[in-house]
């Protein structure tokens, strides 16, 4: 007679209650295995993306303006990213800190939406005996898995890990409330998930997913969950008009959020998605050949994906047949479909493929697996014979190879985790390594440069000459690979602008700008170009013609305003360059145009267009919302006050604003400085100048000449 069935304890329905202890040591097991998987994530540079979003990103700098800060397609990102910027400005170390702490907290969430789900009765009992365990054992592999890394050490892939941990958070506050939680516990799951839409537009799927999650493992159906909740799963769907909202809302929301892509119709890619599903579960259990940005290529015809394409459709069956049968296998193959289903479905996104994308998938991946794993060593290492009579293996040594075997999969994973962090130490390095994952790539290439050149900025002069005869070769090879590509003649046409060869950049600007009909940049820059050779008048039709082109962006048209009014100046057209600064300032009231009209109306010799009492109150509201110590509209106030007459007021303006430069400035700063004081202290006016001091005409644009990071 065989032996009897090992006894597990019936499943605990009810709310877990952990003890306290257990809690500190679970906290305490996380936290410990994240510093030690994650520590080095701190010393991490800034790379691609970080720069328009951190450092050229205007609404971080001060003065802030909230609505600035809220009105943009993802609005809880840029928040968190201010208050980086108003804690360390472009230092990297404090937004990794924030990446690591909300990682942390999102394996924390996670742990506790796992334990208490174990405990259902849709689990088996042989789960719900160790739902503690596993629940941890998950956690922790999802905590440290090198597949991570874009959605915790790209700084601003934080969108992604905080979708995530909010998306964690829905889920385990709507199981609190299923549990007997209240009224208390949903009105906190509603927010959760509204926080989680103003984050990124993709937790657009979390009422979809709470749903389903109330059918499998809590109502029993489907349809006995929505009667029993309806008020609580249409304030969840009502969230989904957060970002429908901020998508709409703006001209250039689809851009922001990496909604389009010329490159792909939308059914090449969906077929070209069967390939990069298939690759993202491969990194799940395989995870080598991370890379910062895939250059994957489009799927023309069915044929290109036949295989993947019938191994998707045949986990898609599995899945939709799991779900059905309300199974937690059901629930979690479900969960990786949908949470993918945003970026890996009909709409042609960026990058078609993008490692950030199964922050949270890979916890349904890993999930399975440990389920799985758990319910196949029962059978195998428990003590009842396995089915059709054979016999089991010893517990005791299975119990401890696979403990083992979990310890070296941790400490594995770990490492793995530990030497990508080491790659995004340098932007440079993480595009060679990229470079190495798609040799014959041109978009990899034209970033490459793009990441050598702002080295070259930063480094010593024998650094930026090595630096810049690298970047020449690599977008050489680039143009080898592909002549006609527009972005690569930009790029070697701002090296050139960088290194001060006019004429080539000119070139280079010219045929980028005659190839692409929506490369406004080319003809921006192509205008700086212009100006720098003497050639003013061409100059002024390249700036039409990139304010032509260019889409509706307030900040982006108001600074080509400007530059193309300096120009107007030079060229003699006062009336001109008053118009287009006033078109300008009717975009954006800002410091910088703000200076500049006052600076020409009080400045210009011609007596038609010379108004200094406009001029006193233009200068006077530039120092009003630049602030006090404000150096460059204190100098453009003090010039005004001697245009106007006040030259012992301008001399008590020009001796503030040396005062406030101190010793850190440059020499040629101060030099002026104090000249223009002496000047104004003697009743005499400083040699004219065409533009106020903020920044020079021709430095200016060429800040907005780096390097395109795209295709």
């Amino acid at each position: 007679m065989p032996p009897a069935l090992p006894s597990f304890p019936a499943p605990d329905a009810s709310p877990p209650r952990a003890a306290p202890l257990w809690t500190v040591a679970v906290a305490a097991l996380i936290l410990l295995l994240g510093l030690a998987a994650w520590s080095n994530s701190l010393d991490g540079a800034l790379i691609l993306d970080d720069f328009p979003w951190i450092v050229e990103n205007e609404a971080l700098q001060p003065p802030r303006s909230l609505r600035a800060l809220l009105l943009n397609p993802r609005p809880l990102l840029t928040l968190t990213l201010a208050a980086n910027y108003a804690l360390a400005g472009t230092a990297a170390f404090d937004y990794h800190l924030f990446n690591l702490a909300v990682h942390l907290l999102a394996a924390w969430t996670l742990f506790a939406l796992l334990r208490r789900t174990l405990r259902r009765p849709a689990l088996p009992p042989e789960i719900a005996a160790r739902a503690d365990a596993l629940a941890l054992l998950c956690a922790l592999l999802w905590l440290v898995h090198p597949l991570q890394t874009q959605s915790v050490t790209y700084i601003v892939q934080r969108s992604e890990s905080m979708t995530g941990l909010l998306m964690l958070t829905t889920l385990l506050l709507a199981a609190r409330s299923f549990d007997g939680g209240g009224a208390g516990a949903r009105a906190l799951a509603v927010a959760a998930c509204a926080l989680g839409m103003l984050s990124k537009p993709s937790m657009i799927v979390a009422p979809v997913l709470v749903w389903f999650y109330d059918g499998v493992f809590y109502a029993g159906s489907f349809r006995e969950a929505l009667r029993r909740r309806k008020s609580f799963y249409a304030a969840l769907a009502a969230t989904a008009a957060i970002p429908v909202a901020l998508l709409l809302a703006f001209p250039d929301a689809e851009r922001s959020a990496g909604l389009a892509n010329p490159l792909f119709t939308p059914a090449q890619y969906a077929l070209t998605q069967c390939g990069v599903i298939l690759h993202y579960l491969r990194l799940a259990f395989w995870p080598s050949g991370l890379c910062l940005a895939h250059d994957w290529p489009a799927a023309r015809a069915l044929p290109d994906v036949l295989l993947p394409g019938l191994i998707l459709i045949a986990l898609l069956a599995l899945t939709a047949w799991a779900l059905i049968r309300r199974t937690a296998l059901g629930f979690a193959g479900a969960a990786f479909f949908l949470l993918l289903a945003p970026t890996s479905s009909l709409a042609p996104i960026a990058d078609p493929c993008a490692e950030h994308r199964m922050y949270l998938p890979l916890a349904a991946v890993i999930a399975a697996v440990v389920g799985g794993g758990w319910l196949l060593f029962q059978r195998l290492c428990g003590q009842a014979p396995s089915p059709g009579g054979a016999p089991r293996l010893r517990p005791r040594p299975c119990a401890l190879t696979a403990l083992a075997f979990l310890l070296a999969t941790l400490g594995t994973l770990t490492a793995l985790t530990r030497a990508r962090n080491a790659e995004y130490h340098s932007e440079v390095g993480m595009w060679e390594s990229a470079l190495r994952r798609y040799p014959r790539s041109v978009f990899i290439r034209n970033n490459l440069s793009a990441a050598i050149l702002r080295a070259a900025e930063r480094g010593d002069a024998p650094t930026r000459v090595c630096a810049l005869f690298a970047a020449e070769a690599t977008l050489r090879d680039a143009l080898r690979m592909n002549p006609s590509s527009p972005l690569t003649r930009y790029n070697l046409g701002t090296l050139y602008a960088f290194m001060g060869r006019w004429a080539e950049a000119v070139a280079e600007f010219r045929v980028a700008a005659e190839s692409s009909p929506t490369l406004w940049l080319a003809n921006l820059n192509l205008a700086v170009a212009l100006e720098r050779a003497g050639e003013t008048e061409d100059a002024n039709r390249q700036y039409d013609e990139a304010l032509r082109k260019m889409p509706k962006d307030a900040r982006q048209r108001s600074s080509a305003l400007v530059w193309s009014a300096e120009n107007c100046v030079r060229l003699g057209r006062p009336a001109e360059a008053v118009e287009r600064l006033r078109r300008a300032l009717a975009l954006r009231e800002t410091p910088f145009v703000l200076n500049r009209l006052a600076w020409l109306l009080a400045a210009t010799p011609d007596p038609a267009f010379r108004d200094t009492d406009e001029a006193l109150r233009l200068a006077e509201r530039a120092r009003g919302i630049a602030g006090p110590g404000d150096v460059p509209a204190l100098r453009t106030l003090a010039r005004v006050l001697a245009e106007s007459g006040r030259h012992g007021d301008a001399a008590r303006a020009a001796e503030e604003a040396l005062r406030l430069a101190g010793a850190g400035a440059s020499a040629s700063l101060l030099t002026a400085l104090e000249s223009e004081a002496a000047a104004y202290r003697n009743g005499h006016l400083p040699a004219p100048l065409t533009a106020p001091p903020t920044r020079s005409p021709a430095s200016a644009p060429a800040e907005s000449a780096r390097p395109a990071d795209s295709r």
